[in-house]
């Protein structure tokens, strides 16, 4: 345990120092920390910036996630058209024009993805079940607000994410919407500069 901890303040303190000037590196070294007691150094998952290429995946892991986490609590009619709106067809439009993705490519598999529509509204945030709660999202976002550098993010979140985005520090910001029977919350995020 000692030693452990030890490890982790070098590796603290090695962040510090290059952070400002190498963000590849300081992502590294963030993500090595991230998944420290989840998978061995050599096989942390490549965070990256989605592309087409990457529709069908992207499409089964969101589709995956709210047939599980969010339809339930939806009408036959809402559940098929938010299902269609996740199609790989329809993510592969998402990409060509206003959403950039951020993604964890684990052995060539994405296992967490955040689309943000531009310029700064969080349109998909999904982590495969199997990774809930290793930092995975949490990564995503950091890498998402380095290069994008917003001061301020929404998000329409279901039922089931409010607690995630609270954790975040996002705030309600109005009632309850629905249209054609799905229900959303809307959310606000005022980003804190460094």
């Amino acid at each position: 345990m000692q030693a452990s901890l030890k490890g982790l303040k070098i590796l603290k303190s090695l962040q510090n120092l290059i952070s400002n000037q190498f963000p590849l590196v300081n992502r590294l070294v963030v993500s090595v920390e991230v998944y420290r007691g989840l998978l061995s150094l050599n096989e942390c998952p490549i965070v990256r910036r989605g592309v087409k290429a990457d529709a069908v995946q992207i499409s089964k892991l969101i589709t995956l996630s709210i047939e599980e986490f969010v339809c339930f609590e939806y009408t036959d009619s809402a559940r098929r058209l938010i299902l269609d709106s996740v199609s790989e067809d329809n993510i592969a439009k998402n990409i060509a024009n206003e959403v950039d993705y951020w993604i964890a490519d684990y052995h060539n598999k994405i296992i967490a993805v955040l689309g943000i529509k531009l310029p700064n509204h969080v349109f998909h945030y999904f982590v495969d079940k199997n990774y809930h709660r290793k930092g995975l999202a949490n990564l995503l976002w950091k890498s998402c607000l380095e290069e994008l550098r917003f001061d301020t993010a929404t998000v329409y979140s279901s039922r089931y994410a409010i607690p995630f985005y609270q954790n975040l520090g996002f705030e309600f910001d109005g009632e309850q919407l629905e249209k054609n029977g799905v229900t959303c919350f809307p959310m606000k995020l005022l980003i804190k500069s460094a």
